[in-house]
């Protein structure tokens, strides 16, 4: 996926280790008169990323945690292949959380 500040893109899905053949499908989503610099239009964007990776991961049919795994893995893929710092960082910041190890 490319996403430039003019046109754009799609994710592309593929779930692998669903119990099953891999499930793959393209979705597209708009980008256009983006505002990289504009935290709300960044953030309005991922919430796309994420309801698509949703949609797709969870058409499986797999079970919940093979469909977070499917989720996760579809976000980074589509963030890495944009190339867009802005998208990472915010990325990386919401990612960070769930990635912390438990202080019980």
């Amino acid at each position: 996926m490319k996403i430039g500040g003019a046109a754009f893109a799609a994710i592309l899905v593929v779930c692998a280790g669903l119990g099953g053949p891999a499930a793959a499908s393209d979705q597209k989503i708009s980008a256009r008169a983006m505002d990289w610099n504009n935290p709300a239009q960044v953030s309005a964007l991922y919430d796309k990323l994420s309801r698509a990776a949703e949609k797709m991961c969870a058409s499986s049919g797999a079970e919940r945690r093979a469909v977070s795994r499917c989720m996760e893995q579809t976000i980074a893929a589509a963030v890495q292949e944009s190339g867009r710092p802005e998208l990472l960082a915010f990325h990386l910041a919401r990612a960070a959380p769930r990635q912390l190890p438990s202080t019980s």
